[in-house]
């Protein structure tokens, strides 16, 4: 353990203190008691201290050889990487200047790295650059062929996308040696670039030059060291090997000490034995005083393991220095935090072993400046460093210290609080990250943000982001003017709906909700994202596809025209016939009042007949706005069957018509619904004209609150890329159809709340499904 072999009174007496040694004892008792302890313990610890000078030894090379072998693999990666990028820069490297200037600035920095070459596929050298700051050109030959052992590392880095490093090798007559290779990956499959190193110069940049004189190290590959030393051949040497990443597993770090001859001496067998005998006589005269001590030293003992327990109590690190900076006092947290039992930090004098290395300096004159002080006016000042564990592992330590005083005013130590702030930190972190991400995506983001306080009853913008400032400026109008139009809409729409500001002549789709913002107060979110492009754009849609929507219907018109003119031509020829009869039987003087009145009504019939399929023409042509009213599902179906049957005629194909005799009436526009079922129709004798069969079938269907028409195929079906564009405008199966029709059908089934669907038949064919409201439900619908 760590001691100062002369304490100062001070220091004695704080240790006293922290210790709650009793203040009145057996004076010349304890005089011989403390005589002969001490007179024991020096002895043993004379004797002792040969006896541990090997474990010492063997712990300090193995610390020193891990630091070592750390030192190397965090210097050697840096490298890798600074090389990988290098080569991954797809130009070869020297080709230009700036690979040139990377070049050199790697030489610069990596002393230790020697040179780069160029190796081509099949292992000859085609390129090498020296580092004109070491030993001179350490050059490979240009036209030379690598090793057989260079050759298989080579074959090895091929095959991967990692760097690989090659065994230690030894070049006769060449500084710098022994050399290691590294194997650098490259895009460019033609040229693989090796980097020599120095294993002389990796070295420098360790622990290793300042070992000391009896200590020494050296690299093995296999167990055969790779460079002699004039120590290697001393008896009974100490060594502590290890592999040193990412250097091959064959290579290995020797760390080497001679050890002491006297360990195996008899005099020091000898002399341990009697020394331990007195140990155990005084340790017995010991233990025959303490039973006898007083009833007031049993009381101050009790006082003690209150202040122990009180102590052991806190969960933060609490240690007590001397004003020497020994460690008289550390609680178990204090042992837990850093992982050193209390037997080896007391005593512990600076720079401290949960110090890191690389601050040993600072920390030990920042240590120094409250003791210097020595004063009730010295101002504390806290520490923060990366505490190193036993175990080699850091955490973040922050610590308060402050001055122990005595009654007189002098200062006698230092109180120091250690708290392991990692976790707080590490959230710290996190949560600025996650902040700073936050701030950066709203940020960029296309959609304007703004956040809306009130401070002084004045409205004030919280936050806002670039788009917003863009957009609005960088004050509260533009949020307050958005939010108020917002809030005119309808209640339902008040959260989020679409707005004209006029102040920029957009269309606005606006989002707001009630926060809580990070000081408690209720504050307004706004998101504002510009919809005017998309309006207008819908717009436009909108306005061709009413016109398309009229031009599928003179279209419609068109394709049955002749088929119409051959209706209307028949009603025409039986009036004809039937005046040509009555005239002729009038001039005949044959003409009855009986005949008269059979041949007049049944001219007018054929007129009635004419005049119903000229309405029905004009409708369909006729665009204007949905009329609803209440209508009998016998007039939909004879209304729509009336042309449709002329289309079945030219066709030659036969609508049947399935409906119960009773049915509610639905709350449509005739002329549209009746378009939809001609429409249907029309597409079901179409999809079966070539097909085998010679009818479709239209039933009708009351279902809850709806009336359900269906018109059902015997065609080839609807493939599933035709079921999910069935409806979509301009999509079309037909070589010369507009894809309008089916998407006007659902718009007017929309227009009525109903729907419209299709579905393929488990027999083949499709049915397409109209569906809707009866009148009374689509009554109280509308209420």
């Amino acid at each position: 353990m760590p001691s100062e072999q002369k304490h100062s009174p001070d220091s004695d007496y704080l240790l006293e203190l922290i210790q709650a040694s009793p203040s009145v004892k057996n004076k010349p008792r304890l005089l011989v008691l403390l005589l002969g302890i001490l007179a024991a313990i020096f002895s043993v610890v004379t004797a002792l201290s040969y006896a541990v000078t090997s474990s010492q030894e063997s712990e300090h090379l193995t610390h020193i050889s891990r630091i070592v072998r750390e030192q190397i693999g965090t210097r050697m990666q840096d490298l890798s990487l600074e090389l990988m990028q290098t080569a991954g820069t797809r130009v070869p490297i020297g080709a230009n200047a700036h690979t040139q200037e990377r070049v050199s600035e790697l030489f610069e920095d990596f002393h230790e790295l020697l040179e780069i070459t160029g190796i081509t596929e099949d292992g000859r050298v085609s390129m090498s650059l020296p580092n004109p700051y070491i030993f001179g050109e350490v050059t490979r030959p240009l036209g030379s062929r690598l090793s057989l052992q260079s050759l298989r590392f080579f074959e090895k880095s091929s095959k991967g996308i990692a760097v690989v490093f090659s065994e230690p090798y030894v070049i006769k007559d060449k500084l710098g040696s022994p050399f290691i290779d590294i194997f650098i990956p490259n895009p460019d499959p033609h040229v693989t670039y090796i980097a020599r190193l120095s294993v002389q110069e990796i070295t420098k940049h360790t622990d290793i030059p300042h070992l000391g004189l009896n200590r020494f190290a050296y690299f093995t590959v296999n167990g055969t060291p790779m460079a002699e030393h004039p120590l290697a051949d001393t008896p009974r040497l100490h060594t502590v090997s290890a592999p040193v990443p990412p250097f091959p597993l064959s290579t290995e770090l020797v760390m080497a000490t001679p050890l002491s001859s006297f360990l195996t001496s008899k005099f020091f067998v000898g002399a341990l034995l009697f020394f331990v005998a007195v140990l155990c006589s005084l340790l017995i005269t010991l233990t025959v005083m303490i039973m006898g001590k007083s009833r007031r030293e049993d009381m101050l003992e009790s006082r003690i393991l209150v202040q122990k327990t009180l102590n052991e109590a806190f969960t933060d690190g609490i240690t007590v220095t001397s004003m020497s900076g020994r460690i008289l006092f550390a609680n178990s947290a204090f042992s837990k935090m850093t992982g050193y039992p209390a037997s080896e930090l007391l005593g512990m004098r600076p720079p401290f072993k949960f110090w890191p290395a690389d601050a040993h300096e600072r920390l030990t004159r920042e240590f120094g400046e409250l003791a210097r002080q020595k004063n009730k006016k010295s101002i504390p000042k806290d520490l923060s460093y990366q505490a190193v564990r036993k175990d080699g592992s850091h955490f973040d330590c922050r610590v308060e210290r402050r001055p122990i005083f005595d009654a007189s005013g002098r200062m006698l130590g230092i109180l120091s609080i250690h708290n392991d702030e990692t976790a707080k930190n590490r959230a710290e972190a996190s949560l600025k990250r996650a902040q700073e991400s936050f701030a950066r995506a709203i940020s960029t983001m296309d959609t304007a943000v703004s956040v809306l306080g009130h401070q002084n009853g004045a409205p004030q913008i919280l936050f806002a982001n670039k788009r917003y400032t863009d957009s609005f400026g960088p004050g509260a109008q533009g949020h307050v003017r958005i939010a108020g139009k917002l809030h005119e809409l309808p209640s339902a729409e008040q959260s989020n709906g679409e707005v004209f500001d006029e102040h920029t002549g957009h269309w606005l789709y606006v989002k707001a909700r009630t926060i809580g913002w990070i000081d408690g107060e209720t504050v307004e979110l706004l998101t504002i994202t510009d919809i005017s492009e998309q309006r207008r754009t819908s717009l436009l849609l909108e306005e061709q596809l009413k016109k398309a929507e009229q031009s599928a219907r003179l279209i419609m018109i068109g394709e049955t025209a002749s088929s119409i003119a051959h209706e209307v031509n028949q009603p025409l020829a039986a009036i004809q016939n039937y005046a040509s009869a009555a005239l002729m039987l009038n001039r005949n003087n044959k003409l009855n009042e009986a005949s008269a009145e059979e041949a007049f009504s049944k001219i007018l019939h054929q007129t009635q007949r004419m005049s119903q399929i000229i309405q029905v023409m004009r409708s369909s042509a006729k665009r204007s706005e949905p009329h609803l009213q209440p209508t009998d599902v016998d007039t939909l179906v004879d209304g729509a069957m009336e042309l449709a049957l002329i289309t079945a005629r030219k066709l030659k194909m036969r609508i049947k018509v399935s409906r119960p005799q009773k049915l509610p009436m639905v709350l449509c526009d005739s002329v549209l619904i009746e378009q939809v079922l001609l429409n249907l129709l029309r597409n079901a004798m179409e999809a079966s004209e070539n097909t085998g069969s010679s009818s479709v079938l239209l039933s009708i269907e009351h279902i809850d609150s709806m009336i359900v028409f269906k018109v059902t195929d015997h065609g080839i079906g609807l493939s599933e890329d035709v079921l999910a564009n069935l409806f979509t405008p301009f999509f079309s199966t037909k070589t010369s159809g507009m894809g309008i029709g089916l998407n006007i059908c659902r718009s007017i089934a929309e227009t009525h709340h109903g729907r419209i669907s299709a579905e393929n038949n488990p027999t083949g064919g499709a049915t397409f499904t109209l569906s809707l409201q009866v009148a009374d439900g689509e009554l109280q619908f509308e209420s």
